[in-house]
């Protein structure tokens, strides 16, 4: 029997058909099964996974206890209406003081640096005047003709009764030691200013300076004034400070005057440390505006002030009112895009904690607690403790 072989080439062709075929198989059978998978892995849509959306969130016993989460209710709190401003630290007029000199003359030693606590007294630097050796001379020298005119004047009376002296030599007796008198009593008081004591001045004590003294007891706030430098009383050399008596002062608005009242209490803090509250009272309303139509408010300073120094700015609250409001912690509140948000509890289970995420709208933040004035319910629950986490 005659059989015809088929060419090669056929063979070959027919192979590549099948194993394309199988190829396509295999690529479907995998996409298959990757399909499956994939649709294995998403887990089912239940109540749970929908309170994780954007308005809830959901956690499990275990979180809440091991984070140390805590709940709480809405509560009345107290609450002041304030009046913000802005002032310094200021001292009274009498709490500082201008050394100057009552002679001019050439300073000494300064004996002294910016931010010494001198006492009342305390002498502080001299000045040296050749004048000042003149007018010891001249009190020494009325001193000693004041005796004498005395004594002529005494007898011009005497000869005046007996007519054995002229009306003339009585006259010009008295007229001199008038003049000498008040010579004397003039440089007296001179040196008694210049700090000199009379008593004990004589021709071996005169002095070439004059000591300087401190008129009040405080810091030297700013020396002006050198060794060798000529001084003229009319120029401050020093200036002192007392700090004990500082007080607040603060500028308020025009149209904020008539809420203001003796006796109000505020609270402020530095700007280098806002972090510390002082308290104060107002007990001066000054009655005149200023050209930038500011009212400037004296206020006394409560506890110690010896931290405080002049020119320190102050950011102030001053109350005017106190009243009751619905509240809840700081840590209940998160802000987010100028929007307070807390978490009010959903739902509670052995398992589960279920939360809804809830627009707030606040008003003051004192004491650690922000006013809610849009919520009228205190049964709710909330996440007082943690809800930043959860929230971010």
């Amino acid at each position: 029997m005659n059989t015809t072989k088929r060419p090669s080439h056929y063979n070959t062709y027919q192979i590549n058909i099948i194993m394309t075929h199988i190829y396509k198989y295999i690529l479907a059978f995998a996409v298959i099964t990757l399909m499956s998978a994939c649709k294995n892995e998403i887990p089912e849509t239940s109540s749970d996974s929908m309170e994780s959306e954007p308005s809830g969130i959901s956690i499990d016993q275990n979180q809440f206890t091991s984070s140390k989460f805590e709940l709480g209710k809405i509560e009345q709190q107290s609450f002041s209406k304030v009046l913000n401003t802005t002032g310094s630290i200021h001292i009274p007029e009498k709490s500082k003081a201008a050394v100057s000199t009552l002679m001019s003359g050439t300073i000494g030693t300064i004996n002294l640096i910016e931010g010494q606590w001198v006492s009342k007294g305390q002498k502080l630097f001299s000045v040296t005047n050749p004048e000042l050796i003149n007018l010891q001379e001249e009190y020494l020298v009325a001193n000693g003709q004041l005796e004498y005119l005395r004594e002529e004047y005494n007898r011009q009376i005497e000869l005046s009764k007996e007519n054995l002296s002229t009306k003339k030599d009585l006259l010009k007796a008295k007229s001199e030691l008038t003049t000498t008198q008040a010579r004397y009593g003039s440089l007296s008081k001179k040196l008694s200013l210049y700090g000199i004591n009379t008593d004990n001045l004589s021709i071996n004590s005169l002095v070439s300076s004059l000591a300087v003294t401190a008129p009040i007891s405080g810091y030297v706030a700013q020396i002006n004034a050198m060794q060798g430098l000529y001084i003229e009383p009319s120029q401050s050399a020093l200036t002192l400070a007392n700090t004990s008596q500082v007080y607040l002062e603060l500028s308020v608005l025009e149209k904020d005057a008539l809420l203001l009242k003796k006796d109000q209490k505020l609270t402020f803090t530095l700007q280098g440390n806002p972090t510390k509250k002082y308290k104060a009272t107002v007990y001066l309303i000054n009655k005149s505006i200023n050209e930038k139509q500011m009212i400037s408010v004296n206020c006394k300073i409560d506890g110690d002030t010896k931290q405080l120094v002049p020119g320190m700015y102050a950011n102030a609250n001053i109350i005017l009112d106190d009243y009751q409001a619905n509240a809840l912690p700081e840590t209940a509140l998160v802000k987010m895009d100028e929007t307070y948000y807390a978490l009010a509890l959903k739902k509670k289970d052995n398992a589960n904690m279920a939360f809804d995420k809830v627009a707030m709208q606040t008003g003051e933040i004192q004491n650690g607690y922000i006013e809610l004035l849009n919520s009228e319910s205190t049964s709710n629950e909330y996440l007082t403790k943690g809800a930043y986490f959860l929230i971010q």
